[in-house]
Order: structure tokens, then C-alpha cells, then sequence
């Protein structure tokens, strides 16, 4: 939390859909969404100095 500190920590989300998944495939895809954040926020840096040169 302390990394993001302008995230809403406490909010919720809706989650639908047509075909409904398992806690296990559930969690599975919430971690797969914070790989792929993680990985933006590596290139964030890389993409800032290519567009200052």
C-alpha cells in the first residue's frame, strides 16, 4: 500500500460474466493483472527517456 498510496485501498469491484470462475482461476487471474501492472510499470521509466530524446 505504501508503494501506491493514491490507490482506493478500501473500494471493491463488481466482477461478471458468462461463464464464472473458481477461487483458484480467480486468484490465478488477479495475480496474472498485477504481473502484467508490475511489467508497465518497468517500462514507464524506459518510455519517458525514448520520447525525451
Amino acid at each position: 500500500m505504501g508503494l501506491r498510496p493514491g490507490e482506493d485501498w478500501g473500494g471493491s469491484e463488481q466482477f461478471g460474466g458468462g461463464e464464472g470462475l473458481g477461487l483458484g482461476d480467480g486468484t490465478g487471474v488477479l495475480q496474472d493483472l498485477a504481473d502484467l501492472d508490475a511489467l508497465a510499470d518497468q517500462a514507464r521509466p524506459v518510455v519517458r527517456r525514448s520520447a525525451a530524446r
